[in-house]
């Protein structure tokens, strides 16, 4: 949370349960966090 807090621009998502293989475990959240992104 330091991390997110400190990087101008940068918008902590928080999905519970998550571990290191998120794009495989939850990619519905991954997936609208890469479409948030601005073009």
């Amino acid at each position: 949370m330091e991390a997110a807090r400190r990087i101008p621009g940068c918008r902590l998502v928080r999905v519970p349960g998550a571990d290191h293989f998120l794009p495989l475990r939850a990619p519905g959240p991954v997936v609208a966090a890469l479409r948030a992104l601005p073009h």
